[in-house]
């Protein structure tokens, strides 16, 4: 910011230019000489009248800065009045310069004076005791931004109650806001809050760190990948041991915060990620902490390799295919097709069409990782398991994550034996997987069309009504079993009037009759 000249009509606190300021006492001391109008006149006399001004607002500066440190040597003092006095030294050939460089020479100075005064300052913290050197630094540190007063950011320091404070509402509100006060302070500010965050994150209650769980990631983007390693994946550590209203509020941004880590962190926490599965506590709404823990882990195999995935994701993905709950079972079939999107765009090559039909040894992870899935599901005798497989192929073709080929070669002969289950909600699901086929038209060979348009015929003759409409949906046959006949319903309807309408005459005239009736004596 370069100083403005000055005017020569008026030297009062209106001629100033609107500056965005914290306080009109700073801007009184720090930035009288700054923001003025320009002026194309302007004598010796006044020059040398704000000479004098600047000089006096040089040392009041210096001294009110001097207060943000504890112990200031004599040599220090004195170091900072040689400088205050080299202005007075300089007076006569600064008034023999040009307003502009007059102005910019006391810019000059007070930078220089501002250097000096924490050079003298650091040096005389380096004399002391290890005890005091790390005090003073703590000082320091918390009080070298100069985005927000320094008054506002200590009392918000200093609002965060004790850990062992029973009345916990005003540290949870703290740690609501602490997202919007670390943004507003910047990254290069991270130093001093950091001890407050931490504070708050070992907080007594639960309520509390379920909030800072759930705003870890907006920390993590604010402070940048090298401090969220050293400061905030320790406190994720110790996130996923704790209560499972912490955990969830973690879980519901754990792509976020593993994307803003390095990938060498990033990597250790995929060592850590299945030990979300286990849980101390068993309650009603616990089947959405898995849920989420799904979506979640469909996002993080963007940021993973193949190998990753097949070791670590691969086997949560099957654990949570067999859950009770049939909503978890749904989003894990999700999970599970990306897991072999990811497989089969990784192995597979133009040339594994024709050789995969008599040797999968091309594809070794593939043809593993869908061994185990037809092994436990499609074959199973759970029939959730057999529903979960259809479904699970249902969402291969509908994700487009295995084009016709493929999914032909790895996954349709185990899904044909279904059409004939013995259970309506897997014959159901049969079809519904089938329906991205449009009969099995669009599958490229003759052999594989044709199986599957005669396993969907033979089901327009079911005896679950479901199953027959979904399969003439698949087959493109108009739904004929279910149409209403409007003419004969609206007759119906005339007829139902009727009666309603006679009976309540009826019933208007036995009520009258019957208060028309005398009593007998």
């Amino acid at each position: 910011m370069e100083p403005s000249q000055m005017d020569d009509d008026s030297d009062d606190l209106s001629s100033y230019s609107p500056l965005i300021y914290w306080s009109a006492e700073s801007f009184d001391i720090d930035l009288r000489s700054y923001g003025k109008s320009t002026a194309t006149n302007y004598n010796s006399n006044n020059v040398k009248n704000d000479k004098n001004d600047v000089k006096k607002l040089v040392a009041e500066f210096l001294q009110r800065r001097s207060e943000l440190f504890h112990d200031v040597s004599k040599q220090g003092v004195n170091d900072t009045e040689t400088i205050v006095g080299k202005h007075s030294e300089y007076d006569s050939y600064i008034m023999e310069e040009d307003d502009l460089d007059e102005l910019d020479g006391i810019s000059d100075e007070i930078s220089e004076a501002i250097t000096v005064l924490s050079k003298t300052c650091l040096s005389a913290d380096s004399m002391g005791d290890d005890e005091d050197k790390q005090s003073t630094s703590s000082a320091i540190n918390i009080r070298s931004q100069m985005v927000i007063p320094q008054a506002l950011l200590d009392s918000f320091v200093h609002m965060v109650s004790p850990c062992d404070n029973t009345d916990s509402e005003i540290n949870r509100q703290c740690a609501h806001s602490f997202p919007a006060v670390a943004f507003t302070l910047g990254r290069n500010n991270w130093h001093c809050i950091m001890d407050t965050y931490k504070q708050l994150a070992s907080d007594m209650q639960w309520r509390v760190r379920q909030t800072v769980a759930s705003s870890i990631h907006e920390i993590a983007a604010i402070i940048g990948e090298e401090n969220a390693d050293v400061h905030l994946v320790p406190i994720f550590e110790r996130f996923m041991e704790d209560v499972e209203d912490v955990k969830l509020g973690l879980l519901n941004h754990l792509y976020d915060f593993f994307k803003l880590v390095t990938p060498a962190t990033r990597q250790k926490l995929l060592s850590v990620l299945p030990n979300f599965l286990h849980s101390d506590v068993d309650t009603g709404r616990n089947w959405r902490y898995r849920y989420e823990y799904v979506r979640q882990c469909i996002l993080l195999c963007d940021l993973f390799s193949m190998h990753d995935i097949n070791e670590y994701l691969a086997a949560i993905a099957l654990t949570l295919a067999n859950d009770r709950i049939s909503n978890v079972r749904k989003e894990a079939t999700v999970l599970l097709a990306k897991i072999l999107g990811k497989f089969v765009s990784e192995e597979w090559t133009s040339d594994c069409t024709d050789s995969c039909r008599t040797d999968m040894s091309f594809v070794p992870i593939t043809d593993s990782f869908v061994s185990d899935i037809v092994k436990g599901f499609a074959r199973s005798m759970n029939w959730r398991r057999r529903q979960t497989f259809a479904l699970f192929c249902e969402k291969s073709l509908e994700g487009e994550v295995l084009n016709y080929d493929q999914f032909s070669l790895l996954l349709l002969n185990d899904l044909i034996r279904l059409a004939g289950d013995s259970v309506a909600n897997v014959r159901l699901a049969f079809v519904r997987s089938l329906s991205k086929t449009r009969g099995g038209h669009a599958l490229p060979g003759s052999y594989d069309s044709s199986i599957i348009h005669h396993s969907l015929e033979t089901l327009l003759t079911d005896k679950d009504v479901d199953c027959r409409r979904a399969a003439r949906i698949s087959l493109g046959i108009p739904d004929t079993e279910n149409t209403i006949d409007a003419k004969s319903y609206a007759l119906r309807l005339r007829e139902t009037n009727e009666i309603l309408s006679v009976k309540y005459h009826m019933d208007q005239l036995m009520s009258s009759n019957h208060r028309t009736i005398p009593k007998t004596v």
